[in-house]
């Protein structure tokens, strides 16, 4: 081969080797020029680590970030974020327990103005003032602090009755037995702490007698039985005659009355002659 031929032909490979060298260069610095604008676009970001994989060299690189200021800030503001969720909850906490008490004190103004207007668990019973033993004044006495309305009492006297139910048919004259044995007041409203005198009521002169009184209100029905005895002789207060007393509501419910005892005053000498064994069942 002519040494002419051979010089060109190393020229030319010269050159094709320079080409690939300034190629390989200018790839190595594209890459790193793209390495490093992904670091500064994560320090711009505030990011504490960047992950930067090379791709000429195939492995991944964790290149750590100086950022320490923006942590202990983000910290920070984590930190008061907290605080004030924790006051918020803590403001929504007592809202609620406030919210809480005003619907308890609503609710008992209104059952207090409810009862007020019902008579709540009010009740009344007949006061006797017993005058030597054939005359009694009767008064109305309130238990409970909310007054009571529309009141009607029926008084009856127990002997009276029955004496009238053996001498009068119960079915066909029955007003004869009531004009005999009982007595109406329609005493109307009742305020509390007060007395209301409805009656004087001759009582007879018998070893002993019973009454039942029938009240009814606005706020229920309920009874009161009464019982009066006659002294042998005067006891240390001088008085001929003994009493008892007991009130209670009745009320229907799963097929059986019950009874809810209200009141009950029971004189010693009537104590003394039942015990515990009185019969209100008359």
């Amino acid at each position: 081969m002519a040494p002419i031929l051979i010089i060109a032909l190393g020229g030319i490979l010269g050159l094709i080797g320079t080409g690939i060298a300034i190629y390989g260069t200018y790839k190595h610095n594209f890459k790193s020029s793209e390495r490093n604008q992904k670091i500064d676009n994560n320090v711009t970001k505030n990011l504490g680590l960047t992950e930067v994989i090379d791709t000429t060299l195939n492995d991944t690189r964790v290149i750590s970030l100086d950022t320490k200021s923006s942590v202990k800030e983000l910290k920070t503001q984590n930190t008061e974020l907290i605080k004030k969720i924790n006051d918020q909850k803590e403001t929504i906490d007592n809202l609620r327990r406030e919210n809480t008490d005003l619907y308890t004190k609503l609710s008992n103004e209104s059952l207090k103005i409810y009862n007020n207007i019902n008579g709540g668990n009010s009740f009344c019973r007949a006061s006797w003032d017993m005058r030597n033993y054939g005359e009694a004044v009767i008064s109305i006495l309130i238990n409970g602090e909310d007054p009571l309305y529309d009141v009607h009492l029926t008084l009856t006297n127990c002997e009276a009755y029955k004496e009238g139910c053996k001498k009068y048919s119960v079915t066909s004259e029955f007003e004869k037995i009531r004009a005999e044995s009982m007595r109406e007041f329609n005493i109307g409203n009742l305020n509390p702490g007060m007395a209301t005198q409805i009656a004087v009521l001759n009582v007879p002169m018998s070893k002993e007698i019973n009454y039942v009184m029938q009240f009814s209100a606005r706020n229920g029905i309920w009874s009161q039985c009464y019982k009066i005895i006659r002294l042998d002789k005067p006891d240390k207060y001088m008085r001929i005659i003994n009493t008892a007393t007991r009130v209670a509501k009745s009320s229907y419910k799963n097929n059986e009355w019950n009874e809810v005892l209200l009141f009950e005053d029971i004189g010693d000498e009537v104590k003394a002659k039942y015990g515990d064994k009185i019969d209100w069942n008359w």
